[in-house]
């Protein structure tokens, strides 16, 4: 007989979740980063979630969490943090993008203004021309 250990699991749903983070995507993806590569420490390794070093260092300092922690040594309300300090930077990103898409629509509109008010100067030179030339 071969010897083989065994052990039975009893898996139970919670009638809550253990945490309310601000993005459940984006923690579940630090979650993914973190675990995705054995041996990284969690600086290294969220920056595969797409932060730069410096973010991942700010928001682990304002946590007071050692950046040389590894991702099994971290709680799921270490993970809902780290994902809530992270979501800053995730807002300002894309409070970036949308000033500048605001940007270049507003110059795109300023430029069809333009060539609308050019068009429309034509436009009336053409016909005072057209009108002098009945006088």
């Amino acid at each position: 007989m071969p010897k083989v250990d065994s052990a039975v699991l009893k898996l139970s749903i919670r009638a809550e979740k253990p945490v309310h983070p601000k993005s459940e995507k984006l923690m579940f993806n630090c979650i993914k980063a973190g675990f995705g590569q054995r041996r990284k420490t969690i600086s290294n390794s969220l920056t595969g979630a797409g932060f730069s070093k410096d973010e991942i260092k700010q928001a682990l300092e304002r946590l007071n969490i050692e950046p040389t922690r590894r991702a099994e040594t971290l709680s799921i309300e270490d993970f809902a943090a780290i994902s809530d300090e992270l979501a800053v930077f995730v807002e300002k990103k894309r409070m970036s993008k949308l000033q500048s898409a605001r940007q270049k629509i507003g110059q795109k509109r300023h430029s069809a203004l333009l060539d609308l008010r050019i068009c429309n100067q034509s436009y009336y030179r053409d016909t005072r021309k057209k009108i002098f030339r009945w006088i």
